[in-house]
């Protein structure tokens, strides 16, 4: 098949009735916009606008057809007769299609286009060509009018829009870009680049191109979508639509650590864990776990916990959550932004203070919860579960050895070691409460009566309550126990309840109308200690008769 090349040339047209500087009466302006576009389809569809009259020229020998256009309406209602412009063409083959005028609109999308040139139409302000599939380049830098692009779904593997100031939305999805610059864009409001080419690395330098003043984003189906960093757009009030990813957040810590967490896994009121921990200083990274087995705990108001032991040497302890069992802490040796090793110590519960009365302060913790059982009385028992002693040093935390045994000799009688162990089962009458030293860091009852010492489950003994209350809060993370619970000659039913984030939680049961479908209420709090017995202050309630911040207290010692 011949293929025809057919150009044709149209003078600049001159618009009169310009007045005041403007369109109208007694001035005149050059027309010198010149569109052209190449294409083998038998049907091309185009809408325009602008103002003056436009010469079209087919591209098919035809005589060039002159029409009056209108102007852009206000939105985006151009797909009417009034704006749309068709030709059909006998057979298939190369055609250059040429456009002159005062061009303020062009669609020219789904027509097979293979080429398009718009560099000499200045005072174009949108220009729509998607769907064309053979444009693999498009020169816009001489478009300082365009405020609207839309150009996906083509071949394109670069785009400059570094001259387009007045540019407010961009759509270029389903190229094959792999980086793109937006700087100069200060107008800019929407940007949608799926399904091309963009790398994490390359989502965040474009994410650092964002302007200032928000926006909205897509980035999905690139490569780097499901690992790049939202929050720098983020932070520059942009909103990422169709993030692949889990979200990840950026804590600033003393000492001019950064901290991110991402991949939030579980809600814990109090903290949430997440699976993907990265610390890093002086954009070093000095520590990323990204394996997905370890939760990190954040939100403890005590973590993390930062001590400088050099000059630029740091421990650095955050909490890992292990349910069922008690978290713990780790802790990292960091050495000039280095890593130089890390190990496990149990989870402290409060700022360290002068236990010991020698001026030296002391964290102390346990490892984990242990359990009461074996009946009642003197036959109950529970777990060797020593609490361990650790000073704050100049060269960082020490396990105080002598202070554990004291203190732990004076709790179990005898000392059976640093860790715990269930093989070691202590009879409860040689256990004294020897963990008042051990505060609750996040408890509120501060305002209340009588003492806010929380001592871990543990440690407490069963002289102040009955044997069922004693297995209640030494009971592991979700374990249910039903007992008794009869509060102030109110409310007399039957309960269960279980540890969950070192609150007590009750499930009591509605018991009246000896029913077999009873209906079970949540009640959580924290309990405290003293001389007189049990405080249970009541944090949260769905029970219709115990209401939230109720105090209940038993005050009658109960020997065995």
């Amino acid at each position: 098949m011949n293929k025809v090349h057919i150009f044709i040339t149209v003078s600049a047209l001159m618009i009169a009735a310009l007045g005041c500087g403007g369109r109208g009466s007694g001035g005149s302006q050059d027309v010198d916009g010149v569109i052209t576009m190449t294409t083998e389809i038998q049907e091309v569809t185009l809408y325009l606008t602008g103002y003056g009259e436009a010469t079209i020229d087919w591209g098919d020998g035809s005589q060039p057809e002159v029409v009056e256009l209108n102007e852009m309406p206000d939105g985006f209602a151009v797909y009417v007769e009034k704006f749309r412009y068709r030709r059909s063409y006998p057979n298939q083959e190369q055609r250059i299609i040429t456009i002159s005028g005062n061009i303020t609109l062009l669609i020219c999308s789904d027509n097979q286009l293979t080429a398009l040139d718009v560099s000499r139409a200045q005072t174009l302000i949108r220009l729509d060509c998607r769907g064309n599939g053979g444009i693999r380049a498009l020169d816009v830098s001489q478009n300082a009018a365009l405020r609207i692009l839309q150009c996906g779904e083509n071949g394109f593997t670069a785009l400059d829009v570094s001259r387009n100031t007045a540019l407010s939305e961009l759509i270029c999805d389903k190229n094959q870009l792999t980086a793109l610059n937006v700087s100069g864009n200060v107008a800019l409001e929407m940007l949608i680049i799926t399904d091309n080419q963009f790398t994490a690395e390359a989502l965040n330098v474009l994410f650092n191109t964002l302007h200032g003043n928000g926006g909205e984003i897509n980035i999905s189906g690139n490569p780097g979508s499901a690992d790049c960093d939202p929050s720098i757009a983020e932070a520059k009030g942009w909103t990422v639509e169709d993030f692949a990813g889990e979200r990840k957040i950026t804590f600033a810590l003393d000492f001019g650590f950064m901290m991110t967490v991402g991949g939030e896994e579980m809600d814990f009121n109090t903290y949430k864990s997440y699976t993907f921990f990265k610390l890093e200083k002086n954009n070093k990274e000095i520590f990323t776990d990204n394996s997905g087995t370890v939760e990190y705990a954040i939100g403890n108001k005590l973590y993390p916990i930062i001590l400088q032991t050099g000059a630029d040497k740091f421990e650095i302890l955050i909490e890992i959550e292990n349910r069922p069992s008690l978290n713990y802490s780790k802790r990292l040796f960091v050495d000039n932004d280095r890593l130089t090793g890390q190990d496990k110590l149990p989870l402290f519960e409060t700022e360290p203070i002068d236990i010991n009365n020698d001026g030296i302060k002391r964290y102390s913790g346990i490892w984990d919860l242990s359990q009461i059982g074996g009946g009642s009385g003197d036959g109950m028992i529970t777990d060797y579960n020593p609490i361990l002693y650790y000073s704050v040093t100049n060269t960082g935390l020490t396990l105080d050895s002598l202070l554990t045994i004291q203190r732990n000799v004076e709790r179990y009688g005898l000392f059976y070691g640093f860790s715990f162990d269930t093989n070691i089962r202590i009879p409860v009458r040689e256990s004294t409460d020897g963990g008042w030293e051990i505060i609750k860091y996040d408890r509120r009852v501060d305002n209340f009566e009588g003492s806010t010492t929380v001592m871990p489950f543990s440690s407490y003994t069963g002289r102040w309550g009955s044997p069922k209350n004693l297995i209640l809060i030494t009971e592991v993370y979700e374990t249910d126990i039903p007992f008794d619970w009869h509060i102030e000659d109110r409310i007399s039913v039957r309960a269960s309840a279980f540890i969950k984030n070192q609150r007590i939680v009750f499930k009591v049961r509605d018991d009246t109308g000896h029913i077999d479908d009873y209906t079970y209420h949540a009640i959580s709090g924290a309990m405290t200690f003293d001389e007189n017995g049990i405080t249970l202050i009541v944090e949260k309630s769905e029970h219709p008769e115990i209401n939230v911040w109720e105090i209940f207290r038993y005050r009658e010692k109960i020997n065995n």
